[in-house]
């Protein structure tokens, strides 16, 4: 047995998009969710207050992912679950033109977080130059953009023209970034 082919074979199996196409936009997200926390801000006995956010895998495109049926409430529903107002959604897959790895990373929030500064602010940080995404802003799909103002959500979607960066170095970068954040405008 070549295990080496085997692996290979698993390997490209999580991406299959007839998997991801079947699971709903809850299932989606919690499939392969990890947590994180940030210092969002000093409470009355001056020790720094701790909040979760969370970073989703989900190896489809963004675009075809927000055009899921219930995008907009199921990922709301999700966040407030999880009891987040922030969630940063990493998408991998392979081009079904190219044949290329690719990958997309969005950023949702709930309306009451100030969404649009901190992506303003992540992308000029010393964070972000670190881990050298190279981020290019997308246009998101038609429904996302326009449901209903989003009912509360906010998204942003992003091409991530840097393929190496993975969670292991984005979900710190977000850390650093969202307690930075958090120290001037939250």
């Amino acid at each position: 047995v070549d295990t080496k082919a085997y692996f290979e074979v698993l390997q490209n199996a999580k991406y299959e998009p007839s998997f991801w196409d079947t699971l709903s936009v809850t299932k989606a997200l919690g499939y392969d969710a990890k947590y994180f926390f940030y210092s969002s801000h000093l409470n009355t006995d001056g020790y720094s207050t701790k909040t979760k956010f969370g970073v989703a895998a989900v190896l489809m495109p963004g675009v075809k992912f927000m055009e899921k049926d219930g995008f907009v409430s199921e990922t709301l529903s999700f966040m407030r679950s999880e009891q987040i107002s922030f969630l940063s959604i990493m998408f991998a897959f392979y081009d079904d033109t190219t044949g290329l790895f690719r990958r997309e990373l969005s950023f949702c929030s709930e309306e009451s977080f100030p969404l649009e500064d901190f992506v303003t602010s992540v992308v000029v940080s010393t964070h972000y130059q670190e881990v050298n995404l190279q981020l290019k802003k997308m246009e998101l799909p038609g429904r996302v953009a326009f449901e209903d103002d989003q009912k509360g959500l906010k998204v942003f979607l992003f091409l991530q023209e840097n393929v190496q960066p993975s969670r292991k170095q984005i979900g710190p970068m977000l850390e650093k970034q969202l307690s930075s954040f958090a120290s001037v405008m939250l």
